[in-house]
């Protein structure tokens, strides 16, 4: 078995003193799996579901608010152009953000990275604007998640590409071209620090939690719904993460780092191996 050991450029954000050691309210049945991202919006309380979140728009506006912030840190990191003899297109098939992503929170990140890719594409928003929006609606009704959204991407694409054939025909096509490639890839986590602890959150969760809490400390590990990671046992994930590390001194190191699975595809590994502060 191959590990392929990989040095991440860090971008700290900060630091907090004293941190607590109690850590015993961890339970088991939390992961960075894409199975548990899928099945409740992770980084909320326990008691909040997909349903009470579609019963109410101010918390639906909070998870699009935290997938706008998301792309004004972190980029365009979905929704490539791709090129063939007819010309290039657009792909509005969901597969990546799926990975990272579920429930009300992927719809959240598809209809803001959806118009962000457009816009910056050159489509004008009163082509793509209206379309976008009932499709949200539609599968906000269905509760959100991948299903939801696939179940209505024909039709969303369908509407944008014949605004955009009539309106601006040298854009890119828009189309739904079904199937995906690989997912997350297993990771193991360690720290540079001596008996240091690692706790990771995927960087969304963490910016919801954050707007949650209204200026209570996100890196609290009371406060949010922080995964601690073993070096010895590897993680399945992709995309990007929030950290911290805490050392035996008692000081704080967090950041946030993107995990790639083409990097351990590209080095023929089984297991990628991520090394922080």
């Amino acid at each position: 078995m191959r590990v392929f050991s990989v040095a991440i450029a860090l971008f700290l954000v900060g630091c907090s003193s004293e941190p607590s050691d109690d850590y015993s309210h961890f339970d088991d049945d939390y992961s960075l799996e894409t199975d548990a991202i899928g099945s409740e919006p992770v980084g909320l309380p326990a008691q909040d579901s997909t349903a009470a979140l579609a019963s109410s728009p101010s918390e639906y506006s909070l998870l699009r608010a935290a997938s706008s912030e998301y792309y004004d840190d972190f980029g365009q990191e979905f929704f490539p152009v791709f090129d063939d003899e007819s010309g290039s297109y657009l792909d509005i098939y969901e597969c990546e953000l799926s990975e990272q992503f579920g429930g009300l929170q992927l719809t959240a990140m598809y209809a803001e990275g959806l118009s962000r890719r457009l816009a910056s594409l050159g489509f004008p928003a009163d082509l793509y604007g209206s379309p976008i929006a009932d499709f949200e609606q539609e599968s906000l009704s269905l509760g959100g998640g991948v299903d939801a959204i696939n179940a209505h991407a024909d039709e969303l694409a369908a509407r944008i590409d014949q605004q955009r054939r009539q309106l601006a025909p040298n854009l890119p096509a828009i189309v739904v071209e079904e199937g995906c490639g690989a997912g997350e890839v297993p990771v193991i986590f360690t720290s540079s620090s001596a008996n240091a602890r690692v706790f990771l959150m995927n960087a969304l969760d963490f910016k919801i939690c954050k707007r949650r809490l209204r200026g209570k400390d996100p890196y609290a590990i009371e406060n949010c719904r922080w995964l601690e990671a073993s070096n010895q046992r590897p993680l399945p994930v992709a995309g990007r993460l929030e950290y911290q590390v805490r050392t035996q001194a008692g000081e704080v190191i967090t950041g946030n780092t993107l995990v790639s699975p083409q990097a351990a595809f590209d080095e023929d590994a089984e297991i990628l191996q991520v090394r922080l502060p």
